[in-house]
C-alpha cells in the first residue's frame, strides 16, 4: 500500500527525471553558456524532492522532527529555494548589457540574501517553510524574467523559438507567477490548499519541467540570447 500511495502522489517525480535526461541530451547546445549548470540544477531537484518525499513517507528517515506537527521537511527546500534563485539570477543577468550586469547582480542577490536572514527572526528556518524570503525570491526572479522576455521579444526579425533560455525563463514566469498566491495558501491555509489547490500546484510543476523539455528538444546553439 505504501509503494501505491508513493507512486500516486509522486508521479511528478517521472518528470523530474525526464527534464534532466533532455538536458544532457541536448547539452553539447549549451555547455559553454551560462545554463551550462542547468543539468546539476535538474538532478538536485530530482534528488530533493526525492529527499522530501522519504521523510514523508517513511517515520524512519527524519532530518527534523517536531513534536507539534511530525515530520518535516522544511529545511531541504529553504536551502533549495535559495540555490535554486540565486542561480537563475545570475543566468538570466548574463543576457543584460554588460553596464547593468553588476547593478542588477548585487542587487537582486541582496534582496534574496536579506530576506533569507530576516525570515528565520519570523519562523524557525529548520522546521518551517521560509514563506517570506520565498515570496520575495520569487518577485525578483518575476522581475529578472519580464526584462529579459521584453528585451527578446522586442528585437527585430528574431524568432525565440529555437531559444534554450527563452524556453526556460518562461517556464520560470509562469510557474512563480501563479505559485505565489497557492504558496501563501498552503502555508497559512493549509485545509483549502489540500483540498482545492494541490493538484493546481503539481500541474503547475508539470508544466514548468514540460517546457523546459520544449526548450531542450527545440534548442540550438545559435539560438542562445
Amino acid at each position: 500500500m505504501m509503494t501505491w500511495d508513493f507512486l500516486k502522489q509522486n508521479y511528478f517525480l517521472v518528470v523530474y527525471g525526464l527534464s534532466f535526461l533532455m538536458s544532457l541530451k541536448s547539452y553539447r547546445h549549451y555547455f559553454d553558456r551560462p545554463l551550462r549548470f542547468f543539468p546539476m540544477i535538474l538532478a538536485y531537484t530530482f534528488f530533493n524532492e526525492l529527499l522530501g518525499t522519504l521523510v514523508t513517507y517513511s517515520q524512519d528517515f527524519q532530518l527534523v522532527f517536531s513534536t507539534q506537527d511530525h515530520f518535516r521537511t522544511s529545511i531541504i527546500y529553504n536551502v533549495y529555494h535559495l540555490i535554486f534563485f540565486a542561480y537563475f539570477y545570475w543566468v538570466i543577468i548574463q543576457t543584460f548589457k554588460p553596464h547593468l550586469k553588476n547593478k542588477w547582480l548585487y542587487t537582486s542577490l541582496g534582496i534574496l540574501f536579506l530576506a533569507n536572514i530576516i525570515n528565520p527572526f519570523y519562523q524557525d528556518y529548520f522546521i518551517y517553510s521560509q514563506v517570506y524570503a520565498y515570496i520575495t525570491g520569487a518577485a525578483v526572479l518575476l522581475v529578472l524574467c519580464a526584462v529579459y522576455m521584453a528585451d527578446l521579444l522586442g528585437r527585430k526579425n528574431y524568432s525565440p523559438k529555437h531559444n534554450l533560455l527563452f524556453w526556460t525563463v518562461l517556464g520560470l514566469f509562469i510557474f512563480h507567477l501563479l505559485y505565489i498566491p497557492i504558496k501563501i495558501c498552503k502555508e497559512f491555509f493549509t485545509s483549502i490548499y489540500v483540498l482545492q489547490l494541490r493538484n493546481f500546484h503539481v500541474f503547475l510543476v508539470l508544466a514548468m519541467h514540460l517546457l523546459f523539455c520544449v526548450g531542450f528538444a527545440r534548442s540550438r546553439r545559435n539560438a542562445y540570447k
